[in-house]
């Protein structure tokens, strides 16, 4: 009997605790989403001053729209040519974005309408604990009620640091490929500087195009990590300033749009990834020092809880 209550009082505190986050979250992403139409429709007119076919620029990959539209090297573009890629560019990734967040708002809805009438499930689990506490039959007393709590307290804690953790592996696995794509690029960059040729050419603009797609995947993990590490700020102080990675995409574009072929360019962007890469890793070992504590405070309170329970049976 005791068993069950304690397991159903997790379940109340998790799903409470859920509903608080998603909630918040859900608030937040819509004023985001609004916030990224906006831009995306800033970028959208002025391509269409600009009298471009937006929907053939966004159906192309980074190689073709410089070979289709532009057709030649970037130090040759006049200011309108490169006016046409940086909105081109910058719309694509906002209205990707936009999409992206339409489905995290939908999942976010669909979670929130599958929990129940959490506040009459509470009445219910109260209700149990004082039969429990008067009966003589059960071990239960209001001093292993407290030790429940905290237990549930804990386990619940430990599951949000764990999603942070989880998040901010997310956002290094991307980063981490972002950086080896730019890497690639620089090393097929050098090879162009001396003569490789258009295959090295070809293939240096195919490694940028697969750092521009791990941005935005970057981008999108950074948002969810950055969500995860707001709910779990109330315990534990990150000394970590995720606003400069949230808006990566905006340096990255604004790094390389005028001149994609200046070996420079790529690699001050692969510094700038390196640099992120380690701010978050450097997270991600006060998270799991963090997470060590934790673990170490639920050891001792699942002893208490037992012998509490020995002593009163």
């Amino acid at each position: 009997m005791m068993d069950s209550w304690n397991e159903r009082l997790e379940v109340w505190r998790v799903s409470w605790v859920n509903q608080d986050k998603w909630d918040r979250q859900l608030k937040q992403l819509v004023q985001e989403r609004r916030d990224m139409q906006e831009k995306a429709d800033h970028w959208l007119e002025r391509l269409n001053k600009e009298q471009q076919d937006v929907e053939r620029l966004r159906s192309m990959s980074l190689i073709n729209l410089f070979y289709t539209i532009l057709g030649r090297k970037a130090d040759e573009l006049d200011e309108q040519q490169k006016e046409v890629v940086e909105a081109t560019l910058k719309y694509e990734e906002a209205a990707m974005t936009v999409v992206d967040m339409d489905r995290e708002i939908n999942d976010l809805e669909t979670m929130l309408d599958g929990i129940g009438n959490l506040e009459a499930e509470y009445a219910l689990i109260m209700e149990e604990k004082e039969r429990l506490i008067h009966d003589t039959d059960s071990p239960m007393s209001q001093a292993i009620y407290e030790v429940v709590e905290l237990i549930a307290e804990a386990r619940g804690y430990l599951k949000e640091m764990n999603e942070a953790i989880n998040a901010g592996e997310g956002v290094l696995h991307s980063l981490y490929l972002a950086q080896d794509s730019l890497g690639s690029a620089g090393r097929w960059g050098a090879w162009d500087m001396i003569g490789g040729g258009m295959i090295s050419t070809a293939i240096k603009h195919s490694r940028v195009n697969d750092a521009q797609e791990h941005i935005h995947e970057t981008q999108r993990r950074m948002r969810h990590f950055h969500k995860e590490l707001q709910d779990i700020e109330q315990h534990i102080e990150v000394h970590f300033d995720t606003g400069g990675i949230l808006k990566f995409a905006d340096f990255f574009f604004d790094g390389l749009i005028v001149d994609w072929v200046v070996q420079g360019r790529i690699q001050n962007s692969e510094k700038q990834v390196v640099a992120h890469s380690k701010r978050i890793a450097k997270v991600m070992e006060q998270l799991r020092s963090e997470r060590g504590s934790w673990d170490n405070r639920m050891v001792i309170l699942q002893k208490e809880y037992t012998t509490l329970v020995e002593e009163a049976k």
